[in-house]
């Protein structure tokens, strides 16, 4: 199941280097968004996002961060990082589980998220709550609708804004729904989204190679054989949802 986490860290370096390390603890992690203020977190607390993790600087440019979940009912689990040790109390009065001090270390934040792990059951929905993967699409080509099992869909491909369902059997659809919305929909284990463009099938990811800036270069045996790039940001979470 995807684990949808929001990030809070008000200084923009720290933030995209946190925002890696959480991606490279698990294949299936869905950033939620990636915030650095006091305002950000409140708006998205009240918009109704659907979160299963947060990691919160308690000390944001525009106030604490407990200032926010004190006011918001959140039900989820939130690991509190900070550069200071002084609210520790505090941090496990607001849903905290762990309280990582800055500057983050991997070996800490693995820790961390496997205590989440460990203590998912008390705060993820039931079983019969949780919603199965999308099974079949509605897709059209030309005036015609047609209902087809995603299994059958190797790639689903963004082209100028158009999203296309290429299946096995080299048949091209056009779906009406962003790759943002089919990536969520889709069964983590099977598909992964490989670039801004591409979503993939494991299967007919043929080969890859890696540069020396760390990006991937992947080969999908596709109807016509073609390489996607995927980011040196994405490639450690890539390469461990292939070595399974």
């Amino acid at each position: 199941m995807m684990i949808r986490v929001l990030v809070v860290e008000d200084e923009p370096p720290a933030r995209t280097r946190l925002t890696r390390l959480v991606k490279e603890m698990a294949v299936d992690v869905h950033i939620v968004a990636s915030i650095g203020s006091l305002a950000e977190f409140h708006e998205i607390l009240t918009s109704g996002a659907e979160i299963d993790l947060a990691l919160v600087d308690v000390q944001l440019s525009d106030g604490v961060s407990f200032d926010v979940l004190s006011r918001i009912d959140a039900t989820f689990p939130v690991i509190f990082t900070t550069a200071y040790d002084q609210f520790v109390l505090k941090a496990f009065e607001h849903q905290g589980i762990a309280y990582l001090l800055k500057p983050i270390r991997r070996e800490d934040l693995r820790k961390a998220w496997d205590k989440y792990v460990t203590l998912e059951h008390h705060f993820v929905k039931k079983p019969d709550d949780v919603p199965s993967f999308r099974e079949r699409l509605v897709l059209r080509k030309g005036r015609d609708h047609h209902n087809l099992a995603v299994s059958e869909i190797a790639v689903f491909k963004s082209v100028h804004k158009i999203v296309f369902a290429i299946t096995d059997n080299r048949e091209q659809y056009i779906i009406d729904m962003p790759l943002s919305t089919i990536e969520l929909e889709l069964d983590p284990s099977r598909y992964f989204r490989l670039s801004r463009q591409v979503i993939a099938r494991i299967d007919v990811i043929q080969r890859f190679r890696q540069d020396a800036k760390g990006r991937c270069y992947v080969t999908l045996n596709t109807p016509v054989e073609e390489t996607v790039v995927v980011s040196q940001e994405r490639t450690a979470q890539f390469k461990a949802w292939l070595d399974r």
